[in-house]
């Protein structure tokens, strides 16, 4: 898609925005045809798919603080693009909301027509009828995305560790085979071995960099992530977070238990967890209820929250609850990954450091007893 950026009039009102289009044509059918149109030109290719979460968080954040001051949704969003606080993206899709609002849609359908925000936060506001409703969604969006940008940042802190350390590693390796080793070499003819320092970097290097693309592609490698030591057992509670704060949005907003899943089913990105949404599903279509339903699934953790309701028909509470306790134990597994890392990078540079002094010491030794000294 190509970005353009447009000025010009309606009724004497300066205007001004960005539409997108796969040509000039295109792009000015997405005008509200009331705006003469001044200024036209070609910027740029899009290069995103979607705002980031912190974006998102952002957006929400100051959504819900004007929507407070009794401005509606309209106003508000006018006011966040003019603000100089947002980034161009942020700036970018608020105008292309905006100029499907001015075309005549309906705030919900220029929501959904928006696929530069993520499904959830374009669904989530589909029953809000009133401002209350507006920002109760809003708190909970809030919610989520502060939940979801704080166990990245935990899971990219894990990543980025191991990441810096073995690339100052390599670094140094480098410099000491491909620096030092010549010179010693053409100097005393000596000759020092790394290979097991090299191997074992090299296959860290590769464990890393082949989780960091699992977890990139999910969507396509979402069986094998599970089955990933430790990094599954976190991706299981991270995927199963990610359900019940969507359905809790669903449910909050009015849906029922099959309606809030069936909408779920749809945004979440774990594979394996939708295997399991549509099983309950199927077992809600024949009568069951989701405690029966439930039962007949790996979803032992829901099953445990929803038993503990009194009232089968309000999901709830069991869906406080389950948030609170995967919250608890995501944060817990990270922190315990993290204190399982730290004496294993010791055990790891204390290993490549005492290659490196054994052959540096033998080189040497082999050198002074060549020499007869």
């Amino acid at each position: 898609m190509r970005l353009y950026y447009f000025e010009g009039k309606e009724l004497e009102i300066f205007v001004n925005g960005y539409v997108l289009g796969k040509n000039e044509k295109e792009a000015l059918k997405n005008i509200d045809e009331n705006i003469e149109i001044e200024k036209f030109e070609y910027i740029k290719r899009i290069n995103f798919k979607k705002l980031s979460v912190k974006e998102h968080l952002k957006l929400i954040k100051l959504l819900k603080s004007f929507i407070s001051t009794k401005l509606n949704f309209f106003d508000a969003i006018v006011y966040i693009r003019n603000s100089e606080e947002i980034s161009q993206r942020i700036k970018i899709v608020l105008d292309l909301l905006i100029n499907n609002i001015k075309a005549g849609n309906s705030y919900e359908k220029a929501l959904k027509m928006n696929a530069y925000f993520d499904s959830e936060f374009r669904k989530a506001f589909s029953k809000a009828t009133n401002d209350e409703e507006t920002i109760k969604i809003l708190n909970r969006l809030e919610k989520v995305y502060s939940d979801r940008l704080k166990n990245s940042e935990d899971i990219k802190n894990i990543m980025l560790y191991p990441i810096l350390l073995f690339s100052a590693l390599i670094g140094l390796l480098s410099f000491l085979q491909f620096i030092i080793v010549p010179i010693f070499k053409s100097s005393f003819n000596t000759e020092f071995n790394f290979v097991a320092s090299w191997i074992i970097i090299l296959i860290i290097f590769f464990l890393i960099t082949t989780t960091i693309i699992l977890l990139k592609n999910r969507h396509k490698y979402d069986n094998i992530i599970y089955k990933i030591p430790l990094v599954g057992k976190i991706y299981r509670k991270y995927a199963l977070l990610e359900f019940v704060q969507i359905t809790t949005i669903f449910v909050e907003s009015g849906d029922n238990t099959y309606n809030a899943f069936e909408k779920s089913l749809e945004i979440i990105s774990s594979n394996k967890l939708k295997n399991e949404i549509i099983s309950i599903l199927s077992y809600l279509e024949e009568g069951n209820n989701i405690v029966e339903a439930t039962k007949n699934t790996d979803l032992k953790e829901l099953l445990f929250s929803i038993t503990i309701s009194k009232n089968l028909s309000d999901i709830k509470q069991p869906l406080y609850i389950l948030e609170t306790e995967l919250n608890f134990e995501l944060n817990s597994s990270i922190q315990k990954i993290k204190k399982i890392l730290e004496p294993i990078l010791i055990m790891i540079i204390s290993i490549i450091i005492l290659e490196v002094a054994f052959s540096f010491y033998n080189g040497i030794f082999s050198t002074i007893n060549s020499l007869g000294l």
